[in-house]
């Protein structure tokens, strides 16, 4: 790595401005290049040469990535010129790093949105933010740069490209390919990027607010599977330790403990331990990192000790194909309608069944027999209420059925 600098310029307007120090090594002048940052002296780093950690100044961890960024550009520059043979004199220098870091010219030095996405992507990596969440992020960026290639010629975007136009070409070409909730998702995260940007500065162009940049959420019914149902896929005969018979009982697994397919996937004897001659499962759930304490059902003890301690591990992806056909078999069939592209599409119920149906099934039928939301909310690690409820999957009619058999309404 170049041997880069950096120091404060004062300001007479606005807090002192970051500013890029390089000798170059043919005949030692100095380079010198602001990279457009304004930071209050007090957190600066000048041993480190960087933004000090202060919960005063919460941009810090974009600014380091950005001045990281600067001196990889530094380096990438010097190899360039190497390769080719060539000594640079210092205009030359200085303006192959600024268009190495922003696709800009030596006064504009600003990024371009994608360069600053893929910042944006790193301080939400670098910070306490949920994988998923990241992942959801990465998807948006790669939607915007498929139609970068496939419709703009691969043209590098800059905040005042993203025009209404661009959006509704953006959103229209999505939809030829994806569902409308995708498409929101991908909407939403490239709106937090550009209200960061805004807030920042660095974006003026507030098109994206418009309502026609917008996907609204579309509410699809929700399923579950009811007691008689799961009863149905209890009662299928099924060769021991078939491929079905597996997917079965990680099912139950799933059923009876309410976690998600990345937690109940996992659990075997190594889980279960006993507190005052009572079973528990006690387990560390991978999206939350949160211990989650479950009551031991004998159903579950059952299937643990069926395999010795060890039920089979089945890919999600296997996992849910396997439980299509689990509920075919099962014939939970009955007809479940959903909209696609504006258009009602009916489907069988078991084609719409996946691991997540598991949870869901808990919460709900866990609701129906008249344990409260807390208390199931311990189990499935939820936080509010509000968020549970979106689990629970009955009408008004069962919800009024429910109700009528609690001693409170009697």
């Amino acid at each position: 790595m170049a041997s880069v600098c950096f120091n404060l310029r004062p300001n007479k307007t606005k807090d002192p401005q970051i500013q890029l120090i390089y000798r170059m090594d043919s005949d030692r002048q100095k380079v010198v290049i602001g990279t457009g940052l304004h930071v209050p002296s007090e957190f600066w780093n000048e041993k480190k040469l960087r933004v000090r950690e202060n919960e005063q100044f919460t941009d810090y961890e974009y600014y380091n990535l950005i001045l990281a960024d600067w001196e990889k550009s530094v380096s990438d520059v010097i190899k360039d010129f190497r390769l080719r043979g060539m000594q640079p004199t210092k205009e030359q220098f200085r303006t192959a790093i600024v268009r190495a870091m922003s696709g800009g010219n030596a006064k504009e030095e600003k990024l371009g949105f994608i360069k600053y996405f893929e910042d944006f992507m790193k301080m939400k990596e670098a910070g306490q933010v949920k994988a998923s969440t990241v992942k959801e992020y990465n998807g948006a960026l790669n939607k915007i740069n498929q139609y970068r290639k496939a419709k703009l010629r691969g043209k590098n975007l800059d905040f005042a490209d993203l025009s209404e136009t661009f959006f509704t070409g953006f959103i229209s070409y999505l939809l030829k390919s994806v569902e409308p909730n995708t498409v929101h998702k991908v909407i939403k995260r490239i709106r937090a990027v550009l209200n960061h940007a805004t807030k920042k500065g660095l974006n003026k162009l507030l098109d994206y607010k418009n309502e026609d940049c917008q996907v609204s959420y579309v509410k699809q019914p929700k399923i579950y599977l009811t007691e008689d149902e799961i009863n149905q896929i209890r009662q299928l005969v099924l060769d021991p330790f078939s491929r079905l018979d597996k997917v079965r009982d990680r099912f139950l697994i799933g059923y009876r403990t309410g976690q998600r397919y990345s937690d109940f996937k996992r659990i075997c004897k190594d889980y279960i331990t006993d507190v005052g001659g009572k079973r528990y499962i006690e387990i560390l759930t991978m999206k939350d990192k949160k211990f989650i304490k479950i009551p031991l059902p004998k159903e579950v003890s059952y299937i643990i000790d069926k395999y010795e301690g060890n039920p089979p591990k089945i890919s999600e992806v296997n996992f849910n194909l396997y439980l299509k056909e689990l509920c075919r078999k099962a014939k939970i069939t009955s007809s479940v309608s959903r909209e696609e592209k504006g258009k009602q599409v009916v489907y069988e119920k078991c084609q719409l069944v996946s691991s997540h149906i598991c949870r869901r099934s808990f919460a709900t039928n866990g609701f129906k027999s008249g344990l409260h939301p807390k208390q199931l909310m311990s189990i499935t690690g939820h936080t509010t209420v509000q968020m549970f409820m979106n689990y629970i999957c009955i009408s008004d009619d069962e919800n009024v059925s429910v109700l009528s058999e609690i001693s409170f309404f009697r």
